[in-house]
């Protein structure tokens, strides 16, 4: 959502961007019932939307002690990260921060721009087996 990648590059303020949500019109102001200025991306919006859509607990931009802040927590252990076309600079650093999130317990899964745009189908269907499985609700079990 282009309001929420506003706020969060400090191009709007919060406040504002809630006056120009309730300033909408009905059918507007319901869509942006989603609004989360904490979302860095467009890619990070989609996902959470779609899985707010589908009843998964969800929690944008959490601190893993030993990780990092990620794009998402879905219930207690599988993490979700979206990374942009330009994010390839930083491939070491996802190597490591994958690697601190397995040996915690946890599930890293990092999606591409392509993935959630150009191959949202396959996408979601990988998604919704992944969620079908429910480990997602067990805690992480460090190694």
């Amino acid at each position: 959502m282009v309001l929420e990648s506003a706020v969060n590059l400090g191009l709007i303020s919060l406040t504002d961007a809630r006056v120009l949500i309730a300033g909408t019109s009905g059918r507007k102001q319901h869509a942006l019932r989603f609004f989360d200025p904490s979302a860095e991306s467009g890619s990070e919006t989609r996902l959470r939307l779609w899985l707010q859509q589908h009843q998964v607990q969800v929690k944008p931009q959490i601190d893993i002690p030993g990780v990092g802040r990620v794009d998402f927590l879905v219930g207690k252990s599988l993490l979700l990260e979206c990374d942009s076309r330009t994010h390839h600079q930083y491939r070491d650093e996802d190597y490591r921060r994958d690697m601190a999130a397995r040996a915690l317990g946890h599930t890293p899964v990092r999606l591409s721009y392509r993935q959630l745009f150009d191959d949202w189908t396959d996408t979601q269907e990988y998604l919704l087996r992944l969620l079908r499985t429910r480990r997602h609700h067990r805690p992480p079990r460090p190694y």
